[in-house]
């Protein structure tokens, strides 16, 4: 059996915040019998999005979940003792909410202007999170115990040759010295779960949090375009089609409707939840879209007035030149 004993005392704050330190939980969890995947910052490191990782995350099928937390506070992981300033939850926050968290490496003071949000003296922390599979990756398949098939179309491992080798020292792409096969997302699997969650949590009203899974989609197209590390065929039929927008006809967002389209095709489909599960404050005020659309009302009823008028002018003209 794996063995993992939390203790910062033994173990440098860099090494826990070095990108093969989730070797070691990965291991764990896998000894326990319990599914994972890593996700968040690391994972877009890997695929050379240049991201500052503030944690370690892992999703984990939600029957596993509660034993996967427990059997981490008996390592020894501090889980987090903030209350109601953690801030993970706040309506603000683009974070996403974990099932459970750790505060294992303390990074220094907070630079915050709101204490009555994060408290006094408030600290900046590593954490490590445990998501439920049904909150993030509900779409994907069933997360495989162990090391997973060679060439899996859905999950790599963060060692797969399939990532770019990137010198050491810039932390991107594979992580060469890591000593464990720690699961993580198809780059294309990884592009649908931010498009699911796009669609969740920023439908029908936009919120900060949907918003922050919209930058992300912004650098997947990168990830696609540029380093060619999925195509659109890797894609799921669905998203798809909205990559094909984004990349392609982009006017089809910015101009019409295909937005708000797709997402009530996805609630109808049962592709995503009617309600997200993570409470985000909507960015605009209530009834704005009824103050949108009683604008473009009123500028359409005043152009085809104009257009009658112009009408009506251009008919007089006609008639005096008969008459003339």
């Amino acid at each position: 059996m794996a063995d993992l004993r939390f203790n910062p005392k033994n173990r440098s704050r860099r090494q826990m915040i070095d990108r093969t330190y989730p070797c070691r939980i990965s291991r764990f969890l896998d000894a326990y019998g319990i599914p994972n995947v890593l996700w968040g910052e690391l994972v877009m490191n890997m695929i050379l999005i240049p991201l500052e990782a503030d944690g370690i995350y892992f999703v984990i099928p939600d029957e596993h979940i509660d034993k996967a937390r427990d059997l981490l506070l008996e390592a020894g992981f501090p889980p987090c003792q903030l209350g109601k300033y953690c801030g993970f939850d706040h309506p603000n926050s683009c974070h996403g909410i974990p099932y459970a968290h750790f505060n294992i490496v303390d990074l220094g003071p907070l630079d915050c202007y709101k204490p009555e949000q994060y408290g006094p003296n408030p600290r900046q922390w590593y954490t490590l999170e445990l998501y439920k599979k049904s909150e993030l990756l509900w779409a994907a398949p069933e997360i495989p115990l162990g090391i997973p098939p060679a060439n899996d179309p859905d999950y790599w491992t963060v060692k797969d040759k399939r990532l770019p080798k990137v010198a050491i020292e810039f932390r991107r792409g594979r992580v060469v010295n890591a000593d464990y096969p720690v699961k993580i997302p198809s780059p294309a699997r990884y592009a649908e779960s931010l498009t699911l969650l796009f669609f969740r949590d920023n439908y029908p009203e936009e919120t900060i949090r949907g918003l922050e899974w919209d930058t992300l989609l912004d650098d997947m197209e990168v990830v696609m375009d540029e380093y060619r590390l999925f195509k659109l065929e890797d894609l799921p039929p669905r998203t798809r089609s909205w990559f094909k927008i984004l990349t392609e006809t982009p006017r089809e967002r910015t101009h019409g409707d295909a937005e708000e389209r797709f997402g009530a095709e996805m609630r109808e489909a049962g592709e995503v939840p009617e309600k997200s599960p993570w409470l985000s404050e909507a960015i605009m005020p209530a009834g704005w879209h009824e103050e949108l659309k009683e604008y473009d009302e009123m500028i359409k009823k005043k152009k085809e007035e104009e257009e009658e008028e112009q009408m009506r002018k251009k008919e007089e003209e006609v008639k005096e030149e008969q008459n003339a």
